[in-house]
């Protein structure tokens, strides 16, 4: 949308019905020339027949002209709300997306030379869904609630405040759905403050977690950690005893264990369901022991006992 304006923001948002049979909001970002996918296709500039459109005045307001001259005649098909957009081959694009099994929400961190690390043009405020049937994910731009994040440049050790909402009690899972322009050794980390892991989500890897009680809103459950395999300090999880240890489930239904080359050879580990029957026991020899059972939906409970120290961690599969 070419359009003639005056102390508007770069940011379009669509209210546009998903897979899951409701409406949420679909953001673009004219600056990146990124936006979001939750629907059929991913949103961009052009704005169909028909369709409504949400833009942001700055202080003091704003002028957003429109005339015939800008419109343009183009075919798409399939979703006739929202029309494919043109992808930025030089940025760095995280897209992030939260799911209760029904319904899901997306964020995206992109790294552009010409982007600040902090709130400016290349970044989309959040809209809210306002729907208790759908969970949200954000970041933090300064103070602003962000759904597209535009930054700089990737520091050694950049360590990202993910956002999390929800009106319900349920189990969620969160995965990267695009990581686009890495580098090769770059590793996206979750880290789960609350459940007290890290999960490496750079292969597809899904995250799984419950949320009890109902979280409005929190800043502080999750960050995103992007490291690379240069960096060898600050991204594992270490226990009182100083002890590396992180547990995930794989794309194909296992658990995948990390541990520190400290505690290799020395430690094994149990996996056990809800009710506490032992499913797998193996030692770990190496840093990324994956079990072989394929396990259902469920709440399970890895004990895994190091140099003689014990630890649990709870994992939620749905």
């Amino acid at each position: 949308m070419d359009t003639t304006s005056t102390n508007i923001t770069t940011s379009i948002w669509y209210r546009t019905k998903t897979a899951g049979n409701v409406y949420t909001f679909d953001t673009y970002n004219r600056k990146s020339n990124i936006g979001t996918n939750l629907g059929a296709n991913t949103v961009s500039n052009l704005i169909p027949s028909m369709q409504a459109f949400w833009v942001r005045a700055k202080t003091n307001g704003g002028r957003l002209t429109l005339t015939n001259a800008m419109r343009k005649h183009i075919d798409v098909v399939g979703n006739k709300l929202k029309v494919p957009t043109a992808t930025n081959s030089n940025q760095k694009v995280l897209r992030l997306r939260v799911s209760n099994g029904a319904n899901s929400d997306e964020a995206i961190v992109l790294f552009n030379p010409n982007a600040l690390n902090v709130y400016d043009d290349f970044d989309s405020p959040k809209m809210s869904n306002g729907n208790i049937a759908i969970p949200e994910i954000y970041t933090i731009a300064e103070t602003e609630q962000v759904v597209i994040n535009g930054m700089k440049n990737i520091t050694p050790y950049l360590e990202i405040s993910l956002g999390f909402r929800t009106r319900e009690d349920n189990n969620f899972n969160i995965k990267a759905t695009e990581v686009t322009n890495f580098d090769s050794d770059m590793h996206i980390i979750l880290k789960d403050n609350q459940m007290n892991i890290e999960c490496d989500l750079t292969d597809g890897t899904t995250h799984i977690f419950e949320s009890v009680p109902i979280t409005t809103t929190t800043i502080q459950r999750f960050s995103i950690i992007l490291k690379s395999n240069s960096v060898t300090t600050g991204i594992n999880n270490q226990d009182e005893n100083n002890t590396e240890i992180s547990v995930c489930k794989k794309t194909d239904g296992r658990i995948i264990i990390y541990c520190g080359n400290e505690i290799v050879g020395h430690a094994t580990a149990s996996l056990c369901n809800s009710i506490g029957q032992l499913l797998e026991n193996v030692t770990l020899k190496n840093t990324e022991t994956v079990l072989s059972e394929n396990i259902p939906c469920g709440i399970y409970l890895v004990n895994i006992v190091a140099n003689g120290k014990p630890r649990t961690l709870k994992l939620v599969i749905n």
